[in-house]
């Protein structure tokens, strides 16, 4: 049994990050904004409300936890994602704090490298709509990079609600060939499976079926 913070574990990727954690027999904290979209009870399960742009909140929700997994998105506050890197942040200022040294989260495929344009992102069919969130995981990309902490980025293509298949491709740095989508469930399993692996600790996974 792992003791293990969600912060935006109301969301789509965060809610499957609390049941399969649960499944698990994990301990686990969800870090919400509003404690209402959390359905699941359990003797393993503490709700928390709080808003990740609140450091001092952040710091103390981390306290006597072992793992730290942001599912943060934006998506509540697009076109606004400066909760991606502002969060991270005070995450890892956390994690300091408290000498906590594996963290986990969430980001998209375009901070992923590529062959021909350096990163994903570079592309010229890259679409215009993920261009500002991928330039907040970049930030978190890069603050992660200046930790001592022993991160690893999931960074998923087009992530569906279809179910949980745990048969998927990883790549460390790059999307897998051919790589086009992941089930938010999929992703939550991988990481869920993945929280000690030391030959993942400090790199960008790409994920993909």
């Amino acid at each position: 049994m792992k003791s293990i913070i969600i912060f935006g574990a109301s969301g789509r990727v965060g809610q499957k990050l609390v049941e399969y954690g649960l499944e698990n027999k994990h301990k686990i904290t969800a870090f919400v904004r509003d404690m209402s979209k959390i359905k699941i009870t359990s003797p393993n399960l503490e709700v928390i409300s709080g808003d990740v742009f609140d450091s001092e909140g952040v710091i103390k929700a981390i306290e006597g936890k072992e793992i730290v997994i942001s599912a943060l998105s934006g998506r509540a506050t697009k076109p606004d994602y400066s909760v991606l890197s502002a969060g991270v942040q005070n995450m890892i200022n956390g994690m300091h704090k408290f000498n906590l040294t594996r963290f986990l989260n969430v980001a998209g495929a375009g901070i992923l490298d590529d062959r021909e344009f350096g990163l994903r992102r570079n592309r010229p069919n890259y679409p215009e709509t993920f261009r500002l969130v991928s330039a907040e995981n970049w930030k978190v990309y890069q603050y992660l990079q200046n930790s001592s902490i022993n991160w690893t980025m999931v960074c998923a293509p087009e992530m569906p609600e279809s179910g949980k298949t745990e048969i998927y491709r990883t790549a460390i740095d790059y999307l897998p060939d051919n790589g086009r989508r992941i089930s938010v469930e999929d992703v939550a399993d991988f990481i869920l499976k993945n929280l000690d692996t030391k030959s993942i600790f400090k790199s960008r996974i790409g994920i993909a079926y």
